[in-house]
């Protein structure tokens, strides 16, 4: 009894590890800038099989006051079969994005977002980012 009830807890653990895995890997993220203190940020959510949401903030960093500010640009969906095969790259999951720039001279301007801002996965900088918004 013991050992179906183990096995059974054991399963579902996984169960739950494997959803949050999909669901972080469900958002991508793409960051563009001239400069560190002005760009945008680009978040992919895979809808379903057949669509793809994307998001597009804009922001302003002052290291000097310790600010940010988020501006919403747009939403659109698209179609993936509407998709060219290139307009993914640039695009990162969670961890390749945060492994990146954890441990760079650009580590302190991305904490002004949030002290936990390259610890999260995209679906949490993505809500972030909407909250932040909807702030305004």
């Amino acid at each position: 009894m013991k050992k179906t009830f183990l096995l059974t807890f054991v399963f579902i653990l996984g169960t739950a590890s494997l959803i949050k895995a999909n669901m972080q890997d469900s958002v991508l993220i793409k960051h563009d800038c001239k400069i560190i203190e002005h760009g945008f940020f680009s978040f992919y959510t895979f809808d379903d099989d057949k669509a793809i949401i994307k998001n597009v903030f804009s922001y302003s960093l002052n290291l000097k006051k310790q600010t940010s500010v988020v501006t919403f640009i747009e939403s659109d969906t698209i179609k993936v079969d509407s998709m060219a095969k290139n307009s993914t790259e640039g695009f990162y999951n969670s961890k390749e994005w945060n492994k990146k720039r954890i441990g760079t001279s650009v580590e302190k301007y991305f904490l002004l977002f949030h002290p936990e801002f390259l610890k999260w996965n995209n679906a949490q900088k993505l809500d972030f980012f909407i909250q932040t918004h909807k702030k305004k």
